[in-house]
This record gives C-alpha cells, sequence and structure tokens, in this order.
C-alpha cells in the first residue's frame, strides 16, 4: 500500500450517516509534497464525514504542530497549528469544483484527501510564527537574539533618521 492512500476514504461503500476518520500526518507525509515552506510536523487530522443522498458535508479538524523558524528570535520551534475547514461534497464534473464544494463522479469508490490536507495545513499556519512559549523547559528561544531586541528597544540613543529633525520643531495648538 502506497503511503499516501492511508489518506483515502472508501466512500462508495458507506452507508449515510455521520462517519469519523483519524489521520497522522508527520515529517514522511510532507516529504511526499515539493514546497518546502513545512517539512516536519506532528498532526492529527479528524474528519468528520457527514453522508447524505445528494450532498455530503465534511469537516476538518487540524491539531498539532510543525517545525518552523520563529519569527521572534530565528530558532527552531514547534509551531502550534489549529484548523477547521467546512467542505461539501457533491456530484457533478470535477472542473466545476472550488474552496467551499468539491464535486465528484457519482461513481467514485475511493476519495483521495492527501493533496487537501496538506493544503489545509498550510492554510492554518498564522502569518507570525511565534507562541508563548514562557513556560516550556526548556525554553526554545534563543535569548542572545531577544536580549538584543530588546535592548535595541530601549536605546534612546538610536537615531531615527531622517525623524531625528523634527523632534526639534514647535507646533502651535490652534
Amino acid at each position: 500500500m502506497e503511503y499516501m492512500e492511508h489518506f483515502s476514504v472508501p466512500f462508495k461503500g458507506l452507508n449515510d450517516g455521520d462517519h469519523r476518520f483519524r489521520f497522522e500526518v508527520d515529517k514522511v507525509f510532507f516529504q511526499r509534497f515539493q514546497n518546502d515552506l513545512v517539512t516536519d510536523g506532528q498532526l492529527e487530522v479528524i474528519l468528520d464525514l457527514e453522508k447524505r443522498p445528494g450532498v455530503s458535508t465534511l469537516q476538518f479538524t487540524i491539531s498539532g504542530t510543525i517545525k518552523s523558524d520563529c519569527d521572534r528570535c530565528m530558532e527552531q520551534i514547534n509551531l502550534p497549528i489549529n484548523g477547521e475547514y467546512r467542505l461539501l461534497l457533491k456530484f457533478g464534473e470535477e472542473e466545476e469544483s472550488n474552496e467551499e464544494v468539491m464535486y465528484v463522479d457519482p461513481e467514485i469508490s475511493i476519495l483521495k484527501f492527501g493533496q487537501m490536507i496538506y493544503e489545509y495545513i498550510i492554510l492554518s499556519i498564522p502569518m507570525i510564527k511565534a507562541y508563548d512559549c514562557e513556560n516550556e523547559k526548556p525554553r526554545p528561544c534563543n535569548m542572545a537574539v531577544l536580549n538584543k531586541l530588546e535592548e535595541g528597544q530601549n536605546d534612546d540613543s538610536v537615531s531615527d533618521g531622517i525623524w531625528d529633525s523634527l523632534k526639534g520643531m514647535k507646533f502651535e495648538n490652534n
């Protein structure tokens, strides 16, 4: 069995009703994709599938961590990732699919979710890759970098360049 087949669901044989599937995502999963935005992580993906005639609902819940460089101190961290994504599944032409509705052939027997799970993980990455790591032992932070940043914020002698000339100006309030 190929590794990515673990991220598939046998759709045709499922009875109508609610079904839950659990997928484990790790470094091997990320190696299957050509993007180096994420290369390692430990995540759990829960797929709640509500199968109904005509329209089914897919709810993906993602939680875990990915390896990333911290935007504050540049150390490698286990960045917490969480996300929830809902998708409707209908029968029709696959070309009509969009981010809210996935169309599949009525005769499809297996739904493959590997690519979709990868895209949802990428969408779950926060814009700023940092988190509250104060209580971790040992703390993953590069303290030398953090101290230098704090030192720069507290240093009044640092020049503001072009703004220095405006410091002495006096304005009258009307």
